[in-house]
């Protein structure tokens, strides 16, 4: 990153991902979002089309403050925090051509994982992650573009980023608030 260029950041449709996965997620810390919640949402919202930013909200950003809750250690010092599955990455790039995928936890792999999968799918196809989103429950599911802007920085495993979301003000979200 040490060498980005602002002039490629692009601007891509975003979609969120679902309400019905947030409640998964609070059931379970262990939860990844599966293909079957994938098809599921484009059932109910519209197909990812390619070139897409795909984020799950998971409800986990509410325990930010709270590092301990936030990496939820277990008895036996493993990390419990939900992802994505590894079916669900690759539906993403090799169905649908997500360019991105983010989470607002702190891995786009589960907290158990061991051999990263998610990670490896999505930059086998040169795409990028998004941990750690912050506030995926003020922007609408559909509708809008995310723009992802890297922080330049050397010799890192991954890179602190600027997220904006462009929407219609008018626009109501899914999770019942206003945009306004």
């Amino acid at each position: 990153m040490s060498r980005f260029r602002i002039g490629r950041v692009k601007a891509i449709p975003h979609f969120i991902l679902s309400p019905n996965n947030r409640e998964a997620c609070q059931a379970n810390s262990d939860h990844r979002l599966s293909l079957e919640d994938l098809q599921n949402w484009e059932l109910e919202f519209s197909r990812i089309p390619p070139g897409a930013g795909v984020f799950t909200l998971t409800g986990w950003g509410k325990y930010w403050e709270k590092y301990e809750l936030y990496k939820n250690t277990d008895a036996l010092r493993k990390l419990r925090f939900p992802g994505f599955s590894a079916e669900a990455a690759r539906f993403l790039v090799e169905e649908r051509a997500a360019k991105r995928i983010g989470i607002d936890a702190l891995s786009v792999d589960d907290g158990l994982s061991a051999d990263f999968s998610v990670h490896h799918i999505i930059n086998s196809a040169r795409g990028s992650n998004v941990e750690n989103a912050a506030h995926l429950e003020d922007i609408p599911v559909r509708g809008g573009l995310v723009m992802i802007a890297p922080i330049k920085s050397q010799n890192g495993s991954g890179d602190p980023s600027r997220i904006w979301a462009v929407f219609e003000k008018q626009s109501r979200d899914l999770f019942g608030g206003n945009l306004e």
